[in-house]
Parts: structure tokens; C-alpha cells; sequence
């Protein structure tokens, strides 16, 4: 009880101090205790040991959609106009028609393509003849014109030797002639000159083969040769140019053909309207709509297999891997099912959350599935590790400092600072692996009321916020399911979160002091949380070891939490088994 500090008070004192003990025991159903000695003016809140479970999980809402999802997209070139499509939501079997659009641009366009694919014909077959007649001119010069050539020029010759033989055996007679006087020097000289011509006309008929053999041959050859190779690409590229306005033509009537569309499989046509980060309609499919090339149309899902889109907060997606198990509520009914797929790189957010990083997690559903439809909400709640029958505390009886671990342990009015070896951690409680019993009682609030771990945490100094250090370890942790694959995940998270502690705001204290008489209840810790007095915690007036637990917290969604919020979030805890963090009080011994 309180001393007496002025006479006249004393009895109102002890009736104030007996309706508030009435009051704490009401709330709380637990013992009060009082602070040792070099205690502030404060309550202390305390928590027994329990051993139990520990089942780490992380619980987010998300939206039901296909693991099986077939689009339907726009498959014509530069897109087209919806002249029908059938209605959403209708149910359709493979090869049914579902969208008809706009063809009357592509039939102006095959018609086109058809008078230049005749006009491409023509010159291919022009280029095939001319390719022809260039082998044959080849062929008859080496074997006709040439060879003709050559007799022509043995002939010249040929007559060339006759006429120089005649005219050498004229000569030789003449002279005989002229020796025995008969014809005279004149005639002679005539018969001379004559010899000299048909001699000329012999080397001239000799030296004219031997051009046509040796020069003509060869470049006639080379020039007709090269018209081959000419005629012969000229015949190609035409070939060519054929085929390929051949292909546009082929292309267009396959365009116009896609502009019936039938369904691929069986399934729930679902139209693929599309909205901006902002919520705005972005792509609108109805009948008249202008669709783009290769833009989505029409989603076909298999209602048999379906999957669940999370986002998760940045906070806890470490502790996230591929073949964990998880629960997957919807409609009122737990289905089972798998982490599928992690992303690696966040969400891109709203600008009003654009600092929030969340990403996507898909939870595949075990089996085959009936009534499920794409859109509903859904609350995926991943099953990460199961320790059982451990030590635990709540965590915010956890004090770090250097990287290290403390809880005070209530001796019966005087606190013992207890080193602690800690294990996995969910969003209320850390396991204990070494440092305390279950007959120990830790305190809930040792920086608000022990000077000891108000030093510890101010000592740290801002450079302790701002370290990253080990908060538990799930490495050994066993699974969930040991036939269900894989659940043990390494983390890199906070306290609530199973793994590795972020920044340890630990400095901040459940609020300042000067509360007098009354004690400290959640009001006053949460004004001295509260530094700007808005009524809200968000930001860096919330602890570090609350972080982890905003979403589960923050029942309104507006980032932030309220003292209500926090109050029945304690209060949950109080009633979740194993330690409540409004566990009791007594106002301090003097």
C-alpha cells in the first residue's frame, strides 16, 4: 500500500487503491505484484512461462482465380472491332463460337493482295522462260554456231592452200615460158604478185581460225554464260517474290478465318476487362469494342483446378518458399493446398500505398474443386513450421541488446535479468530454448517499469535500431505435415515472424513516465507510444516488434493502429492460450 504523505489523504488514498486493485483483478484475472526497489510508479505486467505449441503462419486474403486459365486473344494483324461475342459467364464446350469480329478490312485486303500476287506470277513465269532461253544460247554457240564457225574457217583455208598451190604451179610455168621467150617480164611479175596474194589469203585464213578458236570461242561463251547466271538469279528472286506475296495473301485469309473464334477447351467464358494500378477500366470488351493484336478477350478457366493470388507484406515473404503447405478458406469451407509459386520482385502498388511492397504468392488448391469461381475472396493461411511442446513467452517480454536476448523474471517484488537462446517465433510468442523455466513469471512491460532494460534499450543508441540481428532459429524446426513436403523455411523476419528480428525499436518504451496513483494501464502505454498524440501509431511510433503485426492489427486497413485496435489485439492474446499481455498488476510498494 501507499505511505502516508499528508494526513488528510490517507483514507482516500487507500480507497482509490483498493477500487483500482478491484478493477485490474476484474480485467486481467491475474495476481498483482509490485516493483522492487529503485522501481518508477508504474504497473508491472507479467506473464507465466506455459509449454505448448508453436505454429508459425502466415495468413493473407487474396483472390480465387484458374491454375488452368486459357485466354483467347485477338489474333489479326492490327487488331479489329467485336461485331458479337457471347455473353459472360456463359458456359461453353470446345469448338463452340464465341467472338465474331470485324472482317471487311481484311476482305478489301485479299483482294488486293490477289492482283499483285498475278502480277508477281506473271514475271516468275517471264523469268523461268528467260532463265531457259539463256542455257539453250549456251548450248547451241559450244555446239552449233561455233562448230559451224570452225568448218567455216577450215573451208577458208582449205581453198586458201588450194589457190596459193595454184598459183605457185602457174608461176613455175611461167617462168619456164618466159626462159624460152613466150611471155614477157610483165606477165611474169603478174604471175609473182599472184603467188603473194594466195599466200596472204592463206596465212589471213589460218590466223582467223586461230582467233575464233583462241579469243571469240572464249568470250562468247563467258558472255552467254554470264546472261545464264543473270536469267538464273532474276528467275530466283521472281520465284521468290511470288512465294512471298503468296504468304501475304495466305496470311490474310487465316486473319479472316481468325476472326471467327471458337473455344479452345471446355469452360466459363470470362471477359478480360482489365483496370490501371488506380482502378480505372482500361480495357472494356463488349460488343463494338476496339481490340488491339494479341490483346486478351476472353478467359476460359477450368473451374476444376483453382488457386488463390495473395499478396504478402514485404515483412513476411522470406519466410515464404515454394511446397509449404497451406489452409485456403473460401465460402466458409478449409480447402487444402500448396505455395505454388514466390515472386521475386514486388507488386506494383497504388500511389497511395506506394510504399508498401507486397508480393504475389499463388496457393494452389489440392484436387479437383466444384462451385468455385474466379473472383472470390479467399484467405490463404501458410503453414511455415510446428514446434511442439516448447517453452514460450510473448515476445513483447523479449529485450534485445547487442545483438543479444533478455526477459526479467519476477522473484516476488525484486526482477532477475535472464539471457535467453531463442527458436521460432509467430506473431504473439517466441519459443524459449535456454534462459528460463516454466515456473518462471517474465515480465510483459520491463521498459516502462525496470530502469535496468530502459538503459539496455536506450544504451543501444539509434545504430541498435538499425541492426539486423538473430531473433530465433527455425533451421531444426520440424514440419508441419512430414507427408506433406517440404514447410521449414530459413527467415530473415521479425519477431512476429519466425526468424530474424528487423530494426529492434526496442528503445521505444511502452510510453513515458510521470503516471502517478493509478498505475500504467494500455491507455497510458499507448500515449506514450503515440508522439504525436493523433490517436493512431504509424510510421516509427510503432515498436519494432509490433511491425510484423500491423496487418493482423490494423482491423480498419488504414496502416495504422489505434488504441482500440491494440487493445483487442491484446486482449486476443489474453485469450489465445498460454500468456496475456494484460496479464496484471499492482500499483508499486513504498
Amino acid at each position: 500500500m501507499f505511505r502516508k504523505h499528508r494526513s488528510g489523504y490517507v483514507t482516500a488514498v487507500l480507497l482509490s487503491v483498493v477500487v483500482i486493485a478491484v478493477i485490474l483483478v476484474l480485467v486481467f484475472k491475474d495476481s498483482l505484484i509490485s516493483m522492487g526497489s529503485g522501481g518508477t510508479n508504474q504497473f508491472v505486467i507479467t506473464e507465466p512461462v506455459v509449454q505448448g505449441d508453436l505454429l508459425v503462419t502466415v495468413t493473407e486474403d487474396g483472390t480465387l482465380e484458374s491454375a488452368a486459365n486459357v485466354e483467347v486473344k485477338c489474333e489479326v494483324a492490327g487488331g479489329s472491332s467485336i461485331l458479337w461475342i457471347i455473353d459472360d459467364g456463359e458456359n461453353v464446350k470446345k469448338g463452340d463460337k464465341i467472338i465474331e469480329l470485324d472482317s471487311s478490312t481484311l476482305e478489301d485486303q485479299i483482294i488486293a493482295q490477289q492482283n499483285v500476287l498475278e502480277t508477281a506470277k506473271a514475271s516468275k513465269i517471264q523469268a523461268e522462260n528467260d532463265y531457259k532461253v539463256a542455257v539453250i544460247s549456251v548450248d547451241e554457240y559450244k555446239n552449233g554456231i561455233f562448230k559451224k564457225e570452225m568448218t567455216d574457217a577450215d573451208t577458208q583455208i582449205t581453198i586458201a592452200d588450194e589457190n596459193l598451190s595454184n598459183a605457185e604451179n602457174s608461176l613455175e610455168h611461167s617462168e619456164k615460158m618466159f626462159r624460152k621467150g613466150y611471155l614477157s617480164e610483165l606477165e611474169l611479175a603478174a604471175q609473182k604478185f599472184a603467188v603473194k596474194r594466195s599466200n596472204l589469203e592463206a596465212e589471213a585464213a589460218k590466223a582467223a581460225k586461230s582467233i575464233l578458236q583462241d579469243y571469240t570461242y572464249k568470250k562468247m561463251l563467258e558472255d552467254l554464260e554470264s546472261k545464264v547466271v543473270t536469267a538464273d538469279a532474276k528467275r530466283i528472286s521472281e520465284e521468290r517474290s511470288f512465294e512471298l506475296e503468296s504468304n501475304k495473301l495466305t496470311k490474310l485469309e487465316s486473319q479472316k478465318k481468325n476472326c471467327i473464334v471458337y473455344a479452345p477447351q471446355d469452360g466459363m467464358v470470362v471477359y478480360a476487362n482489365s483496370k490501371s494500378r488506380w482502378g480505372q477500366q482500361t480495357a472494356t470488351i463488349e460488343e463494338g469494342a476496339t481490340v488491339r493484336e494479341r490483346q486478351a478477350i476472353i478467359k476460359l478457366p477450368d473451374l476444376s483446378q483453382m488457386q488463390v493470388n495473395v499478396k504478402v507484406h514485404e515483412s513476411k515473404v522470406e519466410m515464404l518458399e515454394p511446397g509449404l503447405r497451406a489452409i485456403v478458406r473460401v465460402q466458409g469451407q478449409d480447402l487444402k493446398g500448396r505455395v505454388e509459386f514466390v515472386a521475386n520482385q514486388p507488386e506494383q502498388g497504388s500511389f497511395m500505398a506506394a510504399k508498401v511492397q507486397e508480393y504475389s504468392t499463388i496457393v494452389r488448391i489440392d484436387g479437383e474443386q466444384t462451385g468455385l469461381k474466379p473472383g472470390m475472396t479467399a484467405e490463404a493461411t501458410i503453414l511455415v513450421t510446428h514446434e511442439k511442446d516448447k517453452l514460450k513467452i510473448p515476445v513483447a517480454a523479449v529485450v534485445e541488446k547487442g545483438g543479444n536476448f533478455y526477459s526479467w523474471v519476477d522473484l516476488g517484488g525484486d526482477f532477475e535479468k535472464r539471457p535467453l537462446s531463442l527458436g521460432a517465433s509467430d506473431e504473439n510468442f517466441v519459443i524459449v530454448k535456454d534462459g528460463l523455466t516454466q515456473a518462471d513469471v517474465v515480465v510483459m512491460n520491463p521498459r516502462a517499469v525496470i530502469p535496468e532494460a530502459r538503459g539496455d534499450a536506450e544504451d543501444e543508441g539509434e545504430s541498435s535500431s538499425d541492426k539486423v540481428t538473430k531473433f530465433g532459429d527455425t533451421s531444426t524446426a520440424p514440419k508441419v505435415d512430414p507427408t506433406a513436403g517440404p514447410v521449414q523455411k530459413k527467415s530473415k523476419k521479425t519477431p512476429g515472424g519466425g526468424g530474424e528480428a528487423t530494426k529492434t525499436d526496442y528503445k521505444k518504451k511502452y510510453g513515458g513516465s510521470g503516471s502517478k496513483g493509478g498505475g500504467r494501464d494500455m491507455s497510458a502505454m499507448f500515449s506514450g507510444m503515440d508522439k504525436d498524440s493523433d490517436g493512431v501509431l504509424k510510421g516509427d511510433e510503432i515498436p519494432s516488434f509490433l511491425k510484423s503485426r500491423v496487418d493482423s492489427m490494423d482491423s480498419n486497413k488504414d496502416g495504422g493502429i489505434s488504441k482500440d485496435e491494440m487493445t483487442k489485439a491484446f486482449e486476443k492474446m489474453r485469450s489465445g492460450g498460454g500468456g496475456r499481455p494484460g496479464g496484471g498488476g499492482r500499483p508499486p510498494q513504498q
